[in-house]
């Protein structure tokens, strides 16, 4: 006699598949490009556990989850399931509660957690983690908790080390992970085969479990832009500003890739960690005269790429008097995304404060915001209907609100831009000497870190050639 499925299933598997489309739209849409290195490479028909560093506390699972073919079932701290809309949320996507120590939690009663993910493992399925527990800071990979080896190592135990699991690290790196239209590079790194750590279990389960959590902390820190806790990140940010552009096309040309873009952050990264500890007075005077510039060029509203293109006064000028007229043109249908899009974008806000915690913030605004937004283009697509009965009035209108809510994002981040150009421009016009000066101090400061540049490399070599060979390669 044929078995019926579950009801919760016939009615959840639709639902999760999407559920998961809609995340990957919503991907697609927030960043201008997503790349995956080392995607290819994963083992497929074995269990895999998934551990990524969390930079963003509502991308990161999304972005892994419409990444990976097959579902992943991700732990999530218990404190969110108390909540039966964001409960229900978590269910369908066959997430995991986990207690926490940091939240009150009882840590005995993560017996389940431990059954469930065996259990998962043990079906040849995928589990994710963020081996950190919380929330962490973009370009930083910190010490990481025990519990994705735990895990690994309590199900290849439990199952006479036959299942052939493997923790795969995950890097997300993100351009800007707050900035609607950025890039997001997910680097996934080389696997660890959990069965090679059977012996050491076997002696000391302590002992493999540590030695695993610090092989598994490597492997992550290879695959995201870790920066050493001696470098601020705001000096970093200022370097390279300045720098990096420069040292791009240097080493490797004028194509640009994510995968260059990170390397080359990682090396000023690690230079600057060098460089802080080997000659200080000389990193602290770079810095110093490098604010100095940026400040200047803050004050006279000039970017970046006016350095980059080798522009001079009139070119930027004109540039300029283009911004000026596409502002001019754009403003009618963002006026238009505006005044039809407000009210839902600030319900969606409103709604959104009355959520106490970080990750709370996110799920509700992205939750409250489907809502919203939803059910206002209904009504208005609606009460237009009801006006005038037109089928192709109606949907054309209708088409066009969410359309002119995105130009109207995308058009009010761009004006930010194009009024410090404007600005810059009349500036310039009126003192065509600043520009003069301000290339002459980037020249200097750019050969000052060339020198920085020359020592560190005498000083502790350069993975550089080995970048370039394995980027030829993969093209």
């Amino acid at each position: 006699m044929r078995r019926l499925r579950p009801i919760r299933r016939v009615v959840l598997t639709p639902l999760f598949l999407v559920v998961r489309w809609f995340g990957a739209r919503l991907v697609s849409l927030f960043y201008r490009e997503v790349k995956h290195s080392g995607r290819d490479q994963l083992p497929q028909q074995v269990p895999i556990i998934l551990a990524a560093n969390h930079p963003n506390s509502v991308m990161d699972p999304i972005v892994l989850m419409t990444s990976f073919e097959r579902p992943v079932h991700f732990l999530a701290r218990a404190g969110l399931f108390r909540w039966r809309a964001i409960a229900w949320l978590l269910k369908t996507f066959h997430a995991i509660p986990v207690q926490r120590q940091q939240d009150g939690g009882d840590m005995r009663s993560n017996d389940d957690m431990f059954a469930a993910t065996h259990d998962v493992l043990g079906g040849q399925g995928v589990v994710g983690i963020f081996p950190h527990g919380q929330n962490v800071e973009e370009r930083r990979v910190e010490d990481i908790r025990s519990g994705a080896a735990r895990i690994a190592l309590g199900a290849e135990s439990a199952y006479d080390w036959s299942l052939g699991l493997v923790i795969v690290p995950v890097g997300m790196n993100y351009e800007d992970r707050d900035r609607f239209n950025s890039r997001l590079l997910v680097r996934w790194g080389e696997p660890i085969l959990v069965s090679e750590y059977a012996e050491r279990y076997r002696q000391d389960p302590k002992d493999a479990v540590h030695e695993l959590t610090q092989d598994l902390l490597v492997g992550m820190r290879s695959s995201a832009v870790h920066l050493d806790e001696t470098v601020e990140r705001d000096a970093l940010d200022l370097v390279r500003r300045i720098y990096a552009h420069h040292l791009h096309k240097d080493l490797i040309g004028d194509e640009k890739t994510l995968e260059d873009r990170f390397f080359i952050e990682r090396r000023i990264g690690d230079a600057m960690a060098w460089a802080r500890s080997a000659i200080p007075d000389r990193v602290d005077d770079l810095l110093n005269r490098m604010e100095r510039h940026h400040s200047l060029m803050q004050r006279i509203h000039l970017r970046e790429r006016v350095f980059k293109g080798g522009e001079g006064n009139l070119k930027y000028r004109r540039r300029a008097l283009k911004s000026t007229v596409r502002m001019i043109l754009g403003l009618p249908l963002a006026t238009w995304g505006v005044v039809h899009n407000l009210i839902p974008y600030q319900l969606t806000v409103w709604l959104t404060r009355f959520a106490a915690e970080e990750a709370i913030v996110a799920v509700t605004a992205f939750l409250s915001g489907i809502f919203w937004f939803g059910l206002w283009y209904l009504g208005v697509a609606s009460a237009l209907y009801s006006m005038n009965s037109s089928v192709l009035g109606t949907l054309l209108y209708a088409v066009s609100i969410p359309g002119s809510g995105l130009f109207a994002v995308a058009y009010l981040r761009w004006l930010r831009a194009a009024k410090n150009e404007v600005l810059a421009g009349l500036i310039l016009r009126r003192h065509p000497a600043l520009l003069v000066k301000l290339r002459q101090q980037r020249d200097q400061i750019i050969a000052d870190l060339n020198s920085v540049r020359e020592d560190f490399l005498n000083a502790t070599g350069s993975e550089i050639n080995q970048y370039l060979e394995q980027r030829s390669s993969s093209q």
